[in-house]
């Protein structure tokens, strides 16, 4: 008989099947708060138009008073502020779905970033594992931990490793080597992370309005995805950008904060303290 000890496979099986769990969780709540600001930020104008609107009917009808019957102008008074009440309720209720939808204040801890890049390239590979891409972790050992919600950046570098991998899948046999590399190095107080494909690059006209919500090049894409990244580099006080790749494709660039010493501490106190009081 032959006996096959399975145990770390079955614990790293689960352990992905976990993050990718969890992953799916936090980007469907994501997609659903960008598409909230989105539309928060798309009904606003209109909703601004419609009460100047009103207000400016209002003032006509007050320097028209001496020529309206008195009962004429009660009715248009009444109208006016009946339509700037509902404007301005109309108003609350989308900043109110935006507040619900989108997490504020998640936590945040010290990182090493290439853990939180190899998860992130093991899920984006699922489902191209046949496939001739070759995924790089060229983050340097050394790097500085980063003060960041994990869920969070892992959910940002699954996002452009997975865009990187379906442009490059979709290129087929015309690329050459086809590969995404993940770079990092750190400087002052930053950390500045690079993920880089060889595939076919993008059209200008894509890449003025990438990271706006619902802009995409695919055709059974939602354009949420880069606008997330955004959302999600800015709530952690960096900037993201794009620009072509040397060597062909594109190059994502964003930057993340680096764990000070005092911030370790704290972070680590606060665990505790929650540990403590379960």
């Amino acid at each position: 008989g032959i006996t096959l000890d399975v145990t770390d496979r079955e614990v790293a099986r689960a352990r992905l099947q976990g993050l990718y769990d969890e992953l799916l969780h936090v980007s469907r709540l994501a997609d659903a708060g960008v598409m909230a600001s989105g539309l928060v930020h798309e009904v606003a104008q209109p909703l601004t138009a419609a009460t100047s609107a009103v207000q400016a009917a209002k003032l006509t009808a007050h320097r028209a008073a001496d020529l309206l019957p008195r009962e004429l102008q009660e009715g248009l008074a009444q109208a006016c502020g009946l339509g700037e009440g509902q404007l301005a309720r109309a108003g609350e209720i989308l900043e109110g779905l935006r507040a619900c939808i989108i997490p504020h204040g998640t936590v945040r801890s010290p990182e090493a970033l290439r853990p939180l890049v190899d998860d992130a390239c093991i899920l984006a590979m699922v489902g191209f594992g046949r496939s001739r891409i070759e995924m790089r972790n060229a983050v340097p050992e050394g790097l500085p931990d980063v003060l960041v919600n994990a869920v969070q950046i892992r959910q940002l570098l699954f996002n452009l490793l997975r865009n990187a991998i379906q442009a490059l899948a979709e290129r087929g046999a015309a690329a050459a080597a086809p590969a995404v590399t993940v770079t990092a190095y750190a400087q002052d107080d930053v950390v500045t992370v690079q993920v880089a494909d060889n595939g076919p690059g993008l059209a200008p006209e894509v890449a003025a309005q990438l990271f706006e919500p619902f802009v995409t090049t695919k055709p059974d894409g939602m354009g949420i995805g880069l606008s997330l990244c955004r959302s999600i580099v800015e709530a952690h006080g960096g900037s993201i950008c794009a620009e072509a790749n040397p060597g062909g494709g594109v190059a994502f660039r964003f930057t993340l904060p680096v764990a000070h010493r005092d911030e370790a501490a704290r972070a680590k106190q606060d665990e505790d303290g929650a540990h403590g009081s379960g």
